[in-house]
C-alpha cells in the first residue's frame, strides 16, 4: 500500500513539476524532502520483497534463503534496481530538473500488482474497479496536458491558435497565472482525448502529430472503458 502511494505520487508529480517549474521552485525543499521519502520506501521494499513467500509446487515458501534467492531472479528485483538508481547525481551538473527522476515511473508494476491484488480481496470489485480505471484516465490526461504545455512553450506562447495562449516569452495577465495555465492545459487535453469538443487545429507538423496520436490514445481509452464494463 505504502509502496503503491510513493509511485502514484511520483507518476503525478514528477511531470507536473518538470512541466511548471514555478511548482517546482515555489517549495524546492519540500519536494526533494518527500521525493528522497519516497525513495526510502522504495528502498525498504527491497528488504520486504525478499522476505515475501512464494508457491513453488504447490508450497508455500517462507525460507528467508530461497526467499531472497527467488526475488533476486525475478524481474521484478531488475525493475525495483532500475527505478532506484540515483541520477539525482545530475543535479551537480545541471539545475534541479525532476525529469531525471523518472525512473522511478519504473516501480508503476508494483501498482498493478496492488491493484490486482486488492480487487479479488475487496467486497466491491466492480466500484474499485471503476476507480483503478478512473485514476488511469485522469493520469493519461494530466500527462497529456503536461506535454501540451510543455510542447506550446518550445513552439512558443501564442504563435498560432494551438498552442497556450499569450504573447511569445510574455504571457498576457489574463493567462500568466500558474493555476491558469495546469487547468486550460488540462481543458484541452480532456477535448482532445475525449474528442467531446472543439480545440483549435493544429498548424505545424508536431501539432499534427500530438493531435493525432491524442486522437488515437483517446480511442484507446473508450475500448478499455468497454472492456472494463463488460467484465
Amino acid at each position: 500500500m505504502i509502496v503503491s502511494v510513493a509511485v502514484v505520487y511520483n507518476s503525478w508529480v514528477l511531470i507536473l513539476r518538470s512541466s511548471f517549474p514555478e511548482i517546482h521552485k515555489r517549495h524546492e525543499i519540500t519536494w526533494m524532502a518527500m521525493d528522497y521519502l519516497c525513495d526510502i520506501i522504495y528502498i525498504l521494499d527491497f528488504f520486504v520483497s525478499s522476505r515475501t513467500g512464494f508457491m513453488e509446487d504447490g508450497i508455500m515458501q517462507k525460507d528467508t534463503q530461497k526467499m531472497r534467492r527467488h526475488y533476486l531472479r525475478t524481474s521484478a528485483f531488475y525493475l525495483d534496481a532500475v527505478s532506484i538508481v540515483p541520477l539525482d547525481i545530475l543535479y551537480f551538473f545541471i539545475d534541479h530538473e525532476p525529469a531525471v527522476r523518472m525512473n522511478r515511473l519504473i516501480k508503476y508494476h508494483r501498482f498493478w500488482r496492488f491493484l490486482d491484488r486488492t480487487e479479488s480481496r475487496t467486497s466491491y470489485p466492480n466500484v474499485f474497479r471503476l476507480a483503478s480505471l478512473m485514476q488511469f484516465i485522469l493520469v493519461i490526461i494530466h500527462w497529456n496536458a503536461c506535454i501540451y504545455f510543455i510542447v506550446s512553450r518550445k513552439i512558443g506562447f501564442g504563435t498560432d491558435t494551438w498552442v497556450y495562449p499569450g504573447v511569445t516569452g510574455n504571457l498576457t495577465q489574463l493567462h500568466e497565472s500558474l493555476t491558469r495555465k495546469y487547468i486550460y492545459s488540462f481543458y484541452w487535453s480532456t477535448l482532445t482525448l475525449t474528442t467531446i469538443g472543439e480545440v483549435p487545429p493544429p498548424h505545424t507538423n508536431l501539432e499534427f502529430i500530438i493531435v493525432t496520436l491524442d486522437y488515437l490514445i483517446g480511442e484507446f481509452e473508450v475500448k478499455l472503458i468497454h472492456c472494463v464494463y463488460w467484465i
